[in-house]
């Protein structure tokens, strides 16, 4: 499933909310989860339901873990049934379900991560290791030069395959 926070206008105002990418679309989560409840369960108070098991928070649903993704994938399986059926899908109180991608603005999956890693330091610990790994083996008397070196290049090569090509630095 590939998540994606946007923002979506309504005539109270703008609203950030959690969706995935399916069938051409943006599946509003929280939206096909009261849906769901509404439709197939028929559940009171599908909205406090809906609400606490998908937030409109990406970490505080991420944070949910097992009880936010079996809700998601509950709410997207609904829509996605009725939109292979081509029915006209809205939810409880006509509220909007899918959305195309020009009716919304998407936002960064995770507002606010709590930490951001670049990975600029990792070369730098990768050469100092090798170094200690070099040191160790003419200790004990090993050649392990020529290992190093392959690792080296395996290292730096996948580096360049998952974020790109590496930066120079003078």
């Amino acid at each position: 499933m590939k998540l994606v926070t946007f923002q979506v206008k309504n005539p109270i105002g703008i609203f950030n909310r959690i969706g995935c990418l399916s069938c051409n679309c943006i599946i509003d989560l929280n939206s096909a989860y009261a849906s769901y409840l509404h439709y197939e369960r028929s559940e009171e108070d599908i909205y406090t339901l809906a609400n606490a098991s998908i937030p409109s928070d990406m970490v505080q649903f991420l944070h949910l873990g097992s009880t936010s993704n079996k809700a998601s994938k509950m709410g997207k399986e609904f829509v996605e049934r009725g939109l292979r059926r081509n029915e006209q899908l809205e939810g409880p109180k006509s509220k909007q379900i899918t959305y195309r991608k020009d009716e919304i603005r998407l936002l960064a999956p995770i507002p606010r991560p709590k930490l951001i890693r670049d990975f600029m330091g990792f070369e730098k610990h990768l050469e100092t290791a090798l170094r200690n790994v070099a040191k160790q083996s003419r200790r004990y008397g090993m050649r392990f030069r020529h290992i190093t070196r392959a690792i080296q290049i395996l290292l730096r090569d996948l580096m360049i395959q998952y974020f790109g090509p590496v930066i120079q630095r003078n």
